[in-house]
């Protein structure tokens, strides 16, 4: 049940969401800069199992902002993995540049001195 409600309360803040982003309802109108919804510190019932074979009823939180945070270092990662393979794809195409005009400069020299 824990589960469910965890995920009920994460659906109201992508419907939340998807209002403050689209601020076209009238409602909205008047006051474009406010947030639709604010989010506090959520905790849902939660039941633990005990050593001795009994159960106590407890609470969890639940992170709202967990999957922001996996999007923007799953972002962070690509990028940096793009910069790396940019990088890499430049070295070799100056590698492969400098050796193109190396050998372009020996067949001139040679073709002069014949």
């Amino acid at each position: 049940m824990a589960q469910e409600l965890e995920a009920a309360i994460l659906e109201l803040k992508a419907i939340a969401n998807t209002l403050n982003t689209q601020k076209r309802y009238p409602f909205l109108i008047k006051e474009l800069c406010k947030n639709i919804c604010q989010y506090f510190a959520v905790r849902v019932p939660w039941v633990k199992r005990k050593s001795d074979e009994s159960f106590i009823l407890t609470t969890r939180k639940v992170d709202l902002f967990r999957a922001e945070r996996e999007a923007a270092l799953l972002a962070q990662q690509l990028r940096q993995q793009t910069k790396k393979r940019l990088a890499s794809q430049r070295h070799r195409k100056n590698k492969n540049g400098a050796e193109a005009d190396t050998k372009r400069f020996f067949k001139k020299v040679l073709v002069n001195k014949c």
